[in-house]
């Protein structure tokens, strides 16, 4: 995509990018740009994006297209919530964790840390 620097794509329209490569969103309307550059990359249009108090998960996908992110991923390390942000857009597309989706997932996130640390990511909401 034109413009594209670290993981994110520039926004023709905006002209938005991150302040560098590897500082997390802080605010809601950056996660949700971060959110609408991911889709925009991932090929995909949730029907809603919503960002809400969760005190069970990361995030979640509805098969209406609706796709929610709990407010704590605010306070969370970038590459953690890059990979909480492609994996639920990816579910607009597989709706499972099978191969496909690994696969995919391992296409837009090459070095992403599920792979790191061995497995899937399943923190605890509460745990940072």
């Amino acid at each position: 995509m034109k413009g594209e620097t670290g993981i994110l794509p520039v926004s023709s329209e905006t002209g938005w990018k991150p302040v560098s490569p590897s500082s997390p969103y802080r605010t809601r309307s950056e996660f949700k740009r971060a959110v609408d550059a991911w889709a925009a990359r991932v090929k995909v249009s949730p029907e809603q994006v919503r960002i809400q108090r969760m005190t069970r998960k990361w995030a979640s996908c509805s098969t209406n297209g609706r796709v929610s992110f709990s407010a704590k991923l605010l306070r969370q390390p970038r590459a953690f919530q890059d990979y909480v942000i492609v994996h639920e857009l990816l579910h607009l597309r597989v709706p499972n964790h099978g191969k496909l989706f690994k696969s995919l997932l391992s296409v837009y996130l090459p070095n992403d840390i599920s792979r790191q640390k061995g497995g899937s990511i399943d923190l605890p909401v509460g745990s940072r």
